[in-house]
């Protein structure tokens, strides 16, 4: 799924991409591929994000049904997202994880936020599409 709203202000994600982005500043820190952006899926998103520099990116994952908030600072977004899909927020979940693409696009493109929505297991409901939908298009405008 890819969905781009409000004239690219906002871009949601959720390609298998490889966790192979680099970590700012460190760019020989892969978890997967043999450099990074070695995968021809993390280099098409990387030329999206960069041509479009949206404001808001999305990524979705599963299984864990939370939205990830960073462990300190601001989750103003994360907050609102949760608050209307009805998911909980969880800090520092995964903040161990080096190359992550939400961290290499908040350095890449420093006006922009990037966080990860893990929906939970199986299919979504209609219900929740519409819930999720809702908080997608809140937090891009």
């Amino acid at each position: 799924m890819l969905a781009l709203l409000a004239g690219f202000a906002a871009l949601a994600v959720a390609p298998p991409v490889p966790r192979e982005i680099p970590r700012e500043r460190v760019p020989s820190v892969v978890i997967a591929g043999t450099r990074p952006f070695s995968e021809p899926e993390s280099r098409a998103v990387r030329r999206l994000i960069l041509r479009l520099r949206p404001r808001v990116t999305i990524w979705f994952h599963q299984p864990w049904g939370q939205v990830l908030a960073p462990c300190h600072g601001a989750a103003a977004l994360q907050r609102r997202y949760a608050r209307l899909s009805g998911l909980p927020v969880k800090r520092c979940r995964g903040s161990e994880l080096p190359g992550t693409a939400t961290r290499w696009q908040m350095h890449a493109l420093p006006a922009s936020r990037a966080f990860v929505v893990e929906l939970g297991t199986g299919r979504l409901s209609a219900a929740a599409m519409r819930r999720h939908a809702r908080a997608v298009r809140a937090v891009a405008g």
